[in-house]
């Protein structure tokens, strides 16, 4: 069984705490958040037509999951499975801290593809995780105006403008440069786009 569609729409879009899960047993499904990848027209649901967000926001403890080759309490499923797709996507300022799964299956499958962009800026400080144990892993794109990737002891502390990307190590320590020993690649691709 493939997982879900999760759609969520608004002009506005801020997330403390939300569990968006559109895991599935085979494949993972779809989470929208603001607009379709790279703001794609079309974004609607239920023959709506719906305008992409002009802000979206979320906080740490907000998480998005759309792994494949999820084991069913039940029994079912069987650990095969690509992870689906997750798109956080603003007209104007992204600020996204939380984190991302859409992992291949245990078993098999290949890792999904997220991309957390804002047309005029993005900041970014969460996770992904787009991990295949036995295929191949999913890529991350980060799609902002403009991109400035600072070098130093650390991330930029703040958006000085509003068409930056802001990079933040989310686990930075003493010594290190900035984005750290990159440990982030292990699991997936990560795309830079202007």
């Amino acid at each position: 069984i493939t997982g879900g569609n999760l759609t969520l729409a608004g002009n506005e879009i801020k997330l403390a705490g939300a569990q968006l899960d559109a895991g599935g047993m085979n494949d993972g499904g779809t989470v929208h958040v603001g607009g379709l990848m790279h703001g794609a027209a079309g974004f609607s649901a239920q023959g709506i037509a719906l305008a992409n967000a002009s802000n979206v926001m979320t906080n740490s403890a907000t998480t998005f999951k759309a792994d494949g080759g999820i084991p069913s309490p039940t029994g079912g499923g069987l650990g095969w499975g690509n992870g689906g797709e997750i798109v956080l996507w603003s007209d104007q300022a992204m600020r996204f801290k939380g984190s991302i799964s859409a992992k291949g299956g245990a078993l098999g499958g290949n890792g999904g593809m997220a991309e957390v962009s804002g047309l005029t800026s993005l900041g970014f400080g969460g996770l992904a995780d787009l991990s295949a144990t036995n295929g191949l892993n999913g890529t991350l794109l980060l799609d902002p105006r403009n991109i400035t990737i600072v070098p130093g002891a650390g991330g930029l502390t703040s958006v000085a403008s509003p068409s930056v990307l802001e990079l933040i190590d989310p686990t930075p320590g003493a010594g290190e440069g900035f984005g750290g020993s990159m440990t982030e690649l292990a699991n997936g691709n990560i795309v830079i786009a202007s």
